[in-house]
């Protein structure tokens, strides 16, 4: 149901230039049921965006792309809105309203502040910034039978992990990041572990794996975006180091057999 709009290679370039942030590490709660982001949602510049033509069509609304004019237009119930590109003006009915931040184009797709667009259907909606969770609330929101449901974690299982990633990986890459909460997750889906996040974390004896979890600063941590977005994407399904349950810094000799990669200088092991 996506509506995609041709635009000039001028566009492209300024596409390019948008510097977008976790476009779509957004997690989407809808009526109480998480579904895949993919793009309806992002932020960029620490401003909540919303697909002009996505987010208007799942109420019902008529989206049209004026190539000429370079305007997005929606029609819906008694509202005719056009969105121009790269600009914080929008007409509404014919009277010119200003928006917090300016319309971008991401992947061919114009996007307009959320709070914005909020205010023009029957919905409500509450940001967690801390994890990148988005609520709505609306009973005129329009399913996809595409939409990918998205198996629910708890908020205490993303704290814990994106901590532990956070402490582990310091400043490095996204690939490290999500390596190690696969790893986590791996040893919670596994029998020869605990079986939560927390429990795994803080397992002693010989499969001990976290020590920087005793630190006393462990417990206030708060995470960077990244480590949190990591964690996201481990607890939705996205895996890069199979079943490995083990890294180090260093090789393990006695597990050489069981090397499955190395990531920004971490061995990990199955």
């Amino acid at each position: 149901m996506r509506l995609k709009w041709q635009v000039t290679m001028l566009l492209l370039f300024l596409m390019l230039l948008s510097s977008v942030t976790f476009a779509n590490e957004v997690t989407l709660i809808i009526n109480d049921q998480p579904i895949g982001n993919d793009g309806l949602v992002v932020v960029q510049n620490d401003q909540l965006y919303a697909c002009v033509a996505d987010f208007s069509s799942r109420f019902g609304g008529e989206t049209h792309w004026l190539g000429n004019a370079k305007l997005a237009t929606v029609e819906y119930e008694d509202q005719y809105m056009s969105f121009e590109l790269e600009s914080t003006q929008a007409i509404i009915n014919n009277e010119i309203l200003m928006m917090d931040a300016p319309t971008v184009v991401i992947d061919d797709r114009v996007y307009a502040p959320l709070n914005f667009l909020m205010e023009r259907f029957p919905a409500t909606f509450a940001w967690n910034d801390s994890n990148l969770t988005l609520t709505i609330q609306s009973d005129q929101f329009e399913w996809d039978e595409t939409d990918p449901i998205v198996i629910p974690y708890t908020d205490e299982d993303l704290l814990w992990l994106a901590r532990i990633v956070n402490v582990e990986s310091s400043d490095s890459s996204m690939d490290m990041k999500l390596a190690i909460a696969n790893v986590v997750l791996n040893r919670v889906k596994s029998s020869n572990f605990p079986s939560t996040v927390y429990d795994v974390i803080y397992q002693e004896g010989k499969y001990k794996q976290f020590p920087p979890a005793h630190r006393e600063s462990f417990l206030t941590l708060q995470p960077s975006k990244n480590s949190i977005v990591a964690a996201k994407k481990a607890l939705t399904g996205e895996n890069n180091v199979g079943e490995c349950l083990y890294f180090n810094n260093r090789p393990f000799s006695s597990k050489a057999d069981d090397l499955y990669i190395i990531i920004d200088g971490e061995y990990f092991y199955e």
